[in-house]
């Protein structure tokens, strides 16, 4: 079915989904959120890849079946 995947994070953060890759926001930020809507196959391989920079650490993974 179709997932919502959302992304809280301070600093980078990247999605992967069966080796492709859905979200590129490699960048030094302040508590940016992000929203990616894909539709999954049975067993997924799902990768989170997460960087800090400086000062707070944060990274928060959400995700809702919508369809």
């Amino acid at each position: 079915g179709w997932y919502r995947f959302t992304f809280q994070t301070d600093d980078g953060v990247r999605f992967f989904v069966d080796g492709e890759r859905l979200l590129n926001e490699w960048h030094q930020t302040w508590a940016e959120s992000y929203e990616v809507e894909v539709e999954l196959s049975w067993k997924p391989e799902l990768i989170v890849e997460f960087y800090e920079g400086i000062g707070d650490a944060r990274a928060h993974v959400e995700w809702e079946r919508f369809k």
